[in-house]
């Protein structure tokens, strides 16, 4: 029997209690206990997407803190479970399953447990897993053609068109001179801008599919459908909904709709299928209630854009602008209330707070979300900027150089970190400090913001 997703919803209360205990002592810094609660509940019930998250974000911590010597020992250690898990694979992947669990609790980017976990995913037909396994490696070695290969196979068989284009482009990336490379390219291309990935019967009534004809080199590097084709698609969904088709009845096809109508803007049709999903599920989780928030800002919008062109005076449309902003964080807020230990809605509210100048809530948040693996640097960022604007520099200063050490190269991130830091130093009166910034901006990119005038006017002097 496949494993399928799950989400809170369809777990036991034991392993309910167990997660939210693993994400208390993952949010407590507590990270090897959280990596025993969490392992238990995903051995347990492998598809739990939101233990799953949170316990390879316990394990991310976990490895990145050990030296060499621990991660040689460490895989060594996961060994013995990899026996194990490879000798029952076939007859029993969940029970290898558990087993790799143990071997990544030990140590997260082993390449062997994860191809072993992949491979026990696939007999398992959870591809899901199988992909996010193949992706940390994609994370170590993201020029491990095999890896990409694979990665690539697997989202062939679950019509991402998208990821199946993305890993094409990076192989070709990798031999330029391959003429068979850039074909699979193009090839992608059409694949992603044609087919669509939203029902199971593998495009039955679908009209994207059904152009056979259509010239693969025309598509070109688009990946956008048409709207036209949104369209078609819109009107086939419709048609199996009015008909009571049994596809339609599902939640993920609904979403997909939902999708759609978001893209061409129709957002009223699409809170109507959010309602549908709510009622169906019998309770708001975080993306659903992100998606109706975001449907609700685009009819606001829209009203905005029209307020403009009739000519609305500008207090008027001030007391829009507001009632969208209030309207927002009322709804981040709530989610941050309802879970309170997801540190991705952290950051959105601390982003919130920063946009409408509470600095300090703003802070207080991004204190929290600093201990989102994926918003680390961008959150110390922020704090930086908090204390930049409390006008506490030294502690502002801190958070910036903080930040900097884990920027690589001189994307738009580090240009904008050490401008804060240059006019920090600046309202320090540390001149020479803040000319260093701007010379490292002005090497990088002359056409930033003012750095040319900046540096110009210290050579003058």
């Amino acid at each position: 029997m496949a494993i399928e997703k799950k989400s809170l919803k369809d777990v036991s209360t034991n392993l309910r209690t167990q997660f939210q205990k693993g994400q208390n002592e993952l949010n407590k810094n507590n990270v090897k206990y959280a990596i025993e609660l969490l392992k238990f509940v995903v051995q347990r019930e492998p598809g739990f997407m939101e233990a799953r998250e949170a316990l390879r974000t316990a394990e991310r911590n976990y490895s990145d803190a050990m030296g060499g010597f621990k991660k040689f020992l460490g895989q060594l250690k996961a060994g013995k479970f990899l026996v194990r898990a490879k000798g029952t694979m076939s007859k029993n992947p969940k029970a290898a399953m558990s087993d790799i669990e143990e071997a990544l609790a030990i140590y997260l980017y082993s390449s062997a447990a994860l191809n072993t976990l992949a491979d026990a995913a696939k007999v398992a037909e959870a591809h899901f897993i199988a992909i996010e396994a193949l992706e940390i490696i994609r994370e170590t070695e993201p020029a491990n053609e095999q890896n990409l290969n694979k990665l690539c196979e697997l989202y062939e068989k679950v019509k991402d068109g998208n990821n199946v284009l993305k890993i094409r482009q990076k192989l070709a990336d990798l031999h330029p001179d391959s003429l068979e490379l850039q074909a699979k390219v193009r090839e992608a291309a059409a694949l992603a801008t044609m087919t669509s990935t939203w029902s199971k019967d593998e495009g039955q009534g679908s009209t994207i599919q059904k152009r056979e004809n259509a010239d693969p080199k025309s598509a070109g590097d688009k990946i956008i459908r048409l709207e036209e084709d949104i369209q078609a698609e819109i009107a086939a969904a419709e048609e199996k909904i009015a008909s009571g088709a049994p596809e339609a009845d599902s939640i993920d096809y609904r979403r997909k709709l939902t999708e759609y109508y978001m893209r061409l803007e129709q957002f009223e049709k699409a809170l109507e299928h959010y309602n549908w999903i709510v009622e169906k599920m019998g309770t708001l989780d975080p993306s659903i209630d992100k998606a109706i928030e975001k449907a609700n800002v685009g009819i606001a919008t829209k009203n905005l854009e029209a307020m403009h062109a009739s000519g609305c005076t500008e207090e008027d449309i001030k007391e829009q602008e507001e009632e969208i902003y209030n309207y927002r964080l009322g709804r981040c807020e709530d989610r941050v209330r309802q879970y309170p230990n997801d540190l991705q809605l952290r950051f959105e509210l601390a982003e919130l707070y920063w946009q409408g100048t509470r600095v300090d809530d703003a802070l207080e948040q991004f204190q929290l979300a600093q201990r989102h693996p994926q918003k680390r640097v961008t959150a110390i960022v922020y704090m930086g900027r908090c204390f930049q604007a409390k006008g506490q520099y030294d502690m502002a200063v801190e958070q910036y150089l903080s930040a900097l050490k884990d920027m690589l190269g001189a994307d738009e991130q580090k240009l904008e970190t050490l401008y804060s830091l240059g006019l920090t130093y600046e309202a320090m009166g540390k001149k020479e400090d803040a000319f260093s910034c701007f010379k490292q901006i002005y090497s990088a990119d002359i056409t930033f913001r003012d750095v040319k005038d900046r540096v110009a006017a210290n050579y003058n002097k």
